[in-house]
């Protein structure tokens, strides 16, 4: 077993690669907005982890014993669950896997490919490569045994709280990484998607297929709240005032504002 300081560099020697030239050849980025795309994986990924460590914290202190072993594994996942965003993007010019391929799917393959994890056992291998695939499903099973079911939990509640982040500081800005973030769903301040507030309404998933406007995109990260699964997590949301910038221009329709304040009633449940 290697020490996360050392994946840390490991992670690093393999992302930073993409955004060189030289490295890359034909598959090089095109401009500096994509650069600034894998840059911001590269961030998003060491946000993912610190919101690791705060859940496991939070998990050594309540009445469930976390292993040296598991903490490793959660800490495993967060640094690699979007290992595949960069070969992504670096094909496709997008983050959307609708219209590419299944990232966590790609990431697994990496790993595997480039023995990345090859100095751990198999069985955190395999606990390591189950929450990556489980990181960006809609829903988990509930037959997942419970010892993977709590590692694909805190990767799922980690990676939720810093797209959160990464979205509040972005959603207003017109940079061209923009629209990739936003998956290229149209700018409509007044308008949504009925289905897409009724499924909330009913606390029902939504897929991100669904979506045809930014006010749909910004429901469906609020209603996130109600798929965090340890009161930490929730938490950090009201600490960093997570929900703000992206409920905050919501149209005053009171149908939606009945959600925004439902949310927000949510993220201070403990």
């Amino acid at each position: 077993m290697q020490d996360i300081e050392y994946y840390k560099k490991e992670f690093l020697k393999y992302t930073e690669a993409f955004l060189h030239k030289e490295t890359l050849g034909v598959h090089a980025l095109d401009n500096q907005a994509d650069t600034r795309c894998l840059q911001l994986k590269i961030t998003h990924t060491f946000h993912v982890l610190e919101n690791t460590n705060a859940i496991i914290d939070s998990l050594q202190n309540s009445t469930k014993h976390f292993t040296e072993e598991e903490k490793h594994i959660a800490r495993l996942t967060a640094l690699f669950h979007d290992i595949g965003r960069f070969e992504q993007f670096t094909q496709y010019k997008t983050f959307s896997d609708a219209k590419s391929v299944n990232h966590a799917t790609l990431g697994v393959k990496i790993l595997r490919e480039t023995n990345m994890l090859n100095k751990e056992n198999k069985a955190v291998q395999a606990k390591v490569f189950f929450a990556i695939l489980a990181h960006n499903r809609q829903e988990l099973s509930k037959r997942i045994k419970k010892d993977f079911y709590i590692q694909c939990q805190i990767i799922r509640d980690a990676d939720k709280l810093d797209i959160l982040r990464i979205f509040g500081e972005h959603v207003k800005q017109a940079l061209p990484e923009k629209e990739t973030l936003l998956l290229n769903v149209q700018d409509k301040p007044d308008m949504w998607t009925d289905s897409v507030v009724k499924n909330i309404e009913h606390k029902q998933s939504v897929k991100y297929t669904d979506l045809k406007f930014v006010n749909d995109f910004k429901l469906l990260l609020g209603a996130w709240i109600y798929d965090l699964n340890f009161s930490i997590s929730r938490q950090r949301v009201k600490e960093k005032k997570l929900l703000d910038p992206i409920l905050c221009d919501l149209p005053k329709d009171e149908r939606i504002q009945a959600l925004v304040r439902q949310m927000y009633a949510y993220s201070a449940k403990q």
